[in-house]
């Protein structure tokens, strides 16, 4: 016998079994599978929004992630391991802690971009995007009609067809799952205004790292050129009514981006930890003098 509240139980069993869906109001029922998505709703608020960024698998660090505060878990699949199969399990760590999930892939093939899709994401990152045409086709992979052809199949992102109808579920997709579109190229500081003329487009990410190579400085990204660069690109965006997104290393950059009117931020989870792991060797005060322990 099914649970009269198990949101699953079929809708032609209700009358026996009680309500077999949550509310239309359960904020946090819909918040899973990328359906109601905070993030989103945080940065149209004009809101900033963080997330720690993950190059690798681990789901326990992801639910540590939701039950610290963090707005999203960044997956990153372009410099990372994270294959579509490891992101289906990293999903469902954060759905379990009501944490949105957003990843990055390293190209914008439909069909890459489709799988990681399909697990449950509330909003997928794309590298390098040059010209007009780059953010025209990321927007068609992403969006169902009529604004886009994503590929079409019930799954995970649909609750496997167990909730809502699937025109229902498409409808849900195509107003949550953001896109956020990396600015990291000459050529798209050049192309800038007919970039952010695409419609479909969430977030606009200004990329230091990669800037500061195309600018002729790699890593170097508090060198004067790469520093005014990257606050004049944001400066652009923000000018033009644009969401402008960029990666925060530390408090510090973040609080200068914040001045700059950035509202998405990434941080990196390995500079938290090495962050965390110097404070405590900085602190901890070891006697000068010490003595083996008798009888050791």
């Amino acid at each position: 016998m099914l649970r009269p509240d198990w949101p699953y139980a079929r809708p032609q069993d209700q009358a026996v079994r009680g309500a077999c869906r949550p509310g239309e109001d359960d904020h946090k029922w819909r918040r899973h599978r990328g359906m109601s998505n905070p993030v989103r709703d945080k940065l149209r608020q004009g809101a900033p929004a963080f997330g720690p960024s993950f190059g690798f698998g681990c789901a326990t660090l992801v639910e540590v992630v939701g039950l610290l505060g963090f707005d999203f878990a960044y997956l990153d699949a372009e410099h990372g391991t994270i294959s579509p199969r490891e992101c289906e399990d990293l999903v469902r760590a954060a759905d379990a802690r009501d944490l949105p999930t957003i990843v990055r892939v390293g190209t914008s093939d439909p069909q890459v971009m489709l799988r990681y899709l399909d697990t449950g994401i509330s909003g997928i990152q794309l590298p390098h995007m040059r010209v007009r045409e780059d953010a025209e086709r990321a927007v068609r992979a992403v969006r169902f009609h009529p604004h886009g052809e994503r590929g079409l199949a019930g799954g995970r992102w649909a609750d496997f067809g167990l909730r809502d109808p699937l025109p229902q579920n498409v409808q849900r997709a195509n107003e949550e799952v953001l896109l956020i579109a990396q600015i990291e190229d000459r050529e798209a500081l050049d192309n800038l205004d007919e970039l952010v003329a695409v419609e479909g487009v969430d977030v606009w990410f200004v990329g230091p790292s990669d800037l500061s190579q195309a600018l002729g400085y790699p890593g170097q990204q508090t060198q004067p050129v790469v520093k005014d660069t990257v606050a004049s690109t944001i400066k652009r965006l923000r000018d033009r009514g644009k969401i402008v997104g960029t990666a925060g290393p530390n408090a510090d950059q973040v609080n200068y981006y914040l001045g700059l009117g950035v509202q998405y931020f990434t941080v990196s989870a390995n500079q938290l930890f090495i962050g965390g792991a110097r404070t405590f060797q900085a602190n901890v005060e070891v006697p000068a003098n010490v003595a083996p322990t008798e009888g050791a």
